[in-house]
């Protein structure tokens, strides 16, 4: 027997299981006698799935001109294209939407119903109640109550309120939920169902022209910020519970509702008095099926949901055309009036103007329609995917990425501190994938929000650090976030709440799962931990001690706190070549044992008890001669206090001979040829050196005490002794010194511990876990770790290729631009066509004619510049420095008086002679 071939092209909208098991239908009758007599044309059909109610539909279609026997084929060629539902307890566009479907169609919608079905309770229909639906449908037996609510009909209980059930009005008591529904679309235009909702007063703060058939019906699948009774205003009840320190619920309305009087908080600023009964609902309903294609910016299923709403179809988008007031703004949620009203020069008096003109002249000309979309983004995406940059925003909302799950970042600082590295190193190894939008919020713009802009959409609080942000201010900027993020609203948002919780009290009216973290560890006042336990849904710590400090208060709950969390991030290295004549500059030998330390001028980088160990060791004859100690300082222009005290223990013990002070090679190059790198700092002492030694495998040895070491003296990436027990460090440094082997081995175990817990691999993986905890259908992808391999060279003349490059450059991609016979102002077609599509995090580029060039190169977003004079290169990094992973500058001068003016950069800058060959 031949299957119809309506169930070949839709497989998924036929649920045989189903079928057969509510039918009561042998295994001995085939696949595709079930598949004939669900579309057979008479009228004992079967449904094809658990959602189809057959009476239902038939009564729906019963006055066409194609009525059709069997309610399955007749809703597959010709009703999912007409709008019309196929059960009254399930709104396929409605389930679309609530289950983050978009861009679907209505036979797509059903077939994820069917796969999810009982695996994942999704919001079927907006006129049952959302959360008492949710408590009756929980647990193994959630798929076969579900089905028999679909099939039969859903206890009055499970009602929204405002489909009317057991009030006394007009001929609705007494009927069933799936009932009420029916006689809902069939009657319309009786009188409003329920007292608090006034559909009359509804009607008028709807935009002008806008007319609205099924008012309730809007109002359900609406945002419902729009009051839907004088005596009760959303905005304002929701007000409420953050002026009282709580968190809004989800449905304000619902919540007032299902509140006894008695607790209620007040719902309206203006009046406080029982509801009343509305007015009637008009009855005439569409049956126009010629739905028009939505703008860009419009999720289709929300478009035809408004559709469903309204009583004429021409009004869309015609009507809009012809009178810009009736515009619904509810319909572009990315859209924000006040943002676009500064970036237009006439004054437009209302927002649908204002959105009229965006749509218009906006929209086509590339602008940005709010504050939060970063177009480096945009265009970074659209290169890693292949796609090249022609139009960002149309692309942007053209593939939809507006509609991706959104992962906010909200950080007490945008400064280069080193958590805030490891989030950006964290989002541009996920920058080639578009699978979700990240968002970073920080409280102003700092040199490193560029970088943040190329890998994320970025949003500032204010001008000021946040110690300098008024409450006010915060929460009047994230208030703003909120309304810009619109209905697509994240899916989880992680919250630095190292200081307080300031932060994520601001955003605690956005309604998504909220985690926080301490890149710096907690302050653990009771108050602040009974403010994590009310507006975090999870508090994410390093190590079960830190979660257990709190657990112990009781202050938050246990189901809570998560381990296993932090930001400290360092790469493997191969050690890079070092020149030869590098151990001769100084003295040393071959056979030379340099044992190496490191830090800023701070007695808490711990050269005092540096220069006391090695005073130690020259004293103790059985440390072989050829053990040199190195101390790598930072420059002459700080002072010598640390210096003094490291040459004083030296000098005394009779070894100054052997204890060397080096500040004129970088502290790269001085790690090249060390065989053992040592760290006696206290608490707050600087780490970037000691990682640096990590991730290349030399050895260390560190002195436990500082709680910044805590995590690492637990390991065996280390070898480590007892705060200032300077006698047991001396015995670990001679066996360390005196046995090459040795070294060998504990190099190799601090390499895998990089590898484990401080590389790339690592951060995303426990950035995907503590997502896992709340979103646990996010599957982020994996890290791209050859994201910034890629360096662009632009340079005036071929010769100039002879660029000294470290190891991690010399395996990168080179392109190359011959500009040195271009004429002053003129930018190659070839280069401009190139920078735009060329995959390159870098670039590097050295012009004559720098001033013009620069101008021309503004617009490709590059991450590294080089120019000529020696003026732009100081301009140039003095503006951008912080932003960039490497600079490269010309001159040892130039290196010098950067060092000088931003020792924060030190690590990061590179000298070459781009005049040599």
């Amino acid at each position: 027997m031949k299957r119809h071939h309506l169930f070949d092209t839709f497989p998924g909208f036929f649920d045989l299981r189903f079928v057969r098991t509510s039918q009561n239908i042998s295994e001995a009758v085939s696949d595709e006698e079930v598949v004939e007599q669900i579309l057979a044309e008479r009228t004992s059909a079967l449904p094809p799935n658990a959602f189809f109610d057959l009476a239902f539909y038939r009564r729906q279609i019963s006055g066409t001109s194609e009525p059709s026997l069997n309610p399955t084929v007749h809703f597959l060629t010709h009703g999912a294209a007409e709008g019309r539902l196929i059960n009254p307890l399930f709104d396929h566009d409605f389930y679309a939407s609530q289950a983050r479907l978009r861009n679907v169609t209505p036979v797509e919608a059903i077939e994820h119903a069917n796969v999810h079905f009982g695996a994942s309770i999704a919001h079927f229909s907006p006129f049952l109640h959302r959360e008492r639906l949710a408590v009756h449908l929980e647990g193994p037996d959630a798929a076969s109550l579900l089905e028999e609510l679909l099939q039969n009909d859903a206890p009055p209980r499970l009602a929204h309120p405002f489909l009317g059930l057991g009030l006394s009005s007009d001929g609705l008591e007494g009927l069933s939920v799936k009932s009420a529904i029916e006689h809902y679309w069939q009657s319309g235009n009786v009188q409003s169902p329920h007292p608090m909702f006034d559909e009359s007063f509804y009607r008028s703060q709807l935009p002008d022209g806008l007319d609205v058939q099924y008012a309730l019906y809007h109002y359900l699948t609406s945002a419902k910020t729009t009051s839907p009774h004088p005596q009760f205003d959303p905005e304002y009840y929701e007000q409420q519970f953050i002026r009282h320190g709580h968190k809004p619920p989800h449905d304000t309305l619902l919540h007032f509702l299902d509140t006894p009087a008695e607790n209620r908080l007040p719902s309206s600023p203006f009046v406080w008095a029982a509801p009343r009964i509305g007015d009637p609902i008009s009855k005439q309903a569409s049956q126009d099926v010629n739905v028009p294609s939505p703008h860009k910016m419009i999720p289709s299923e929300a478009f035809r949901m408004h559709r469903r709403a309204s009583a004429k179809s021409d009004s869309f988008p015609d009507q809009w055309i012809k009178d810009k007031s009736s515009i619904p703004l509810s319909l572009f949620p990315d859209f924000s009036p006040d943002f676009y009203a500064r970036q237009v020069p006439q004054e437009l008096d209302t927002p649908a103007a204002l959105l009229m003109h965006y749509l218009r002249f906006g929209y086509p000309s590339g602008s940005r329609p709010n504050g939060l979309i970063s177009l480096p983004y945009v265009k970074s995406q659209l290169i890693r995917s292949g796609e090249g940059i022609q139009d960002p925003i149309d692309q942007y909302f053209s593939n939809n990425w507006h509609l991706r799950p959104r992962v906010m970042i909200v950080l007490e600082t945008l400064e280069d501190t080193e958590p805030t590295r490891a989030w950006l190193d964290f989002l541009k190894a996920q920058n080639g994938a578009s699978e979700v939008e990240w968002i970073v919020v920080g409280p102003t713009q700092t040199q490193l929000s560029q970088s943040f802009f190329d890998v994320a959409h970025v949003w500032h609080l204010g001008a000021q650090p946040l110690s300098k942000l008024s409450e006010a201010t915060i929460r009047e900027s994230a208030e703003k976030l909120v309304r810009t993020l619109g209905v697509n609203t994240p899916v989880a948002a992680f919250f630095d709440c190292s200081d307080q919780t300031r932060l994520l009290e601001a955003f605690g009216q956005m309604r998504c799962p909220k985690l926080a973290f301490g890149s710096q560890g907690y302050a653990l006042e009771q108050d602040v931990q009974m403010r994590l336990e009310q507006w975090a849904d999870k508090v994410l710590f390093e190590n079960d001690t830190e979660a257990a400090k709190i657990e112990v208060n009781g202050a938050v709950a246990s189901h809570k706190l998560h381990s296993g969390f932090h930001l400290r991030l360092a790469r493997t290295k191969k050690r890079a070549l070092t020149p030869q004549n590098l151990r001769s500059k100084y003295g040393w030998s071959d056979t030379d044992v340099v044992v190496l330390s490191s830090g800023p001028p701070s007695l808490a980088d711990g050269a005092d008890l540096f220069g006391a160990l090695a005073a130690l060791c020259f004293e103790d004859r059985d440390i072989p001669k050829n053990v040199r100690f190195v101390w790598h300082g930072e420059g002459h222009l700080w002072g010598n206090a640390p210096k003094f005290y490291a040459a004083h223990y030296a000098r005394t013990s009779g070894g100054s001979d052997r204890f060397h002070l080096v500040d004129d090679i970088s502290f790269e190059e001085a790690l090249n040829v060390a065989d053992l790198y040592v760290k006696l700092g206290r608490d707050g002492c600087d780490q970037i050196h000691l990682k640096h030694a990590l991730s290349q495998g030399t050895p260390i040895l560190l002195m436990a005490g500082s709680i910044d070491f805590e995590p690492l003296v637990a390991t065996d990436a280390v070898v480590s002794c007892p705060a200032f027990d300077l006698k047991r460090l001396k015995s670990a440094l001679k066996q360390l010194s005196s046995d090459p082997d040795a070294r060998s081995e504990q190099g190799r175990k601090g390499t895998e511990y990089v590898l484990k817990s401080l590389s790339l691999e690592a951060l995303s993986k426990r950035i995907s876990e503590a997502l896992g905890l709340v979103a646990s259908d996010l599957d982020l992808p994996a890290p791209d770790l050859a994201i910034d391999r890629t360096l662009l060279l632009v340079t005036s003349s071929p010769d100039r290729l002879g660029l000294h490059l470290d190891a991690d450059a010399a395996k990168s991609d080179f392109k190359h631009f011959h500009t040195a016979q271009t004429e002053t102002g003129l930018f190659p077609a070839e280069m401009e066509r190139e920078l735009r599509n060329a995959k390159c995090e870098h670039l590097v580029f050295a012009t004559p004619s720098s001033a013009q060039t620069w101008k021309d190169l503004e617009k490709f977003d590059a991450a590294i510049w080089m120019v000529e004079s020696i003026q732009a290169e100081l301009d140039a990094i003095y503006q951008h420095g912080a932003s960039f992973d490497k600079i490269v500058v010309s001159s040892p001068e130039t290196y010098d008086e950067l060092c000088l003016l931003t020792p924060e950069l030190t690590s990061r800058i590179t000298v070459t002679d781009r005049m040599q060959p």
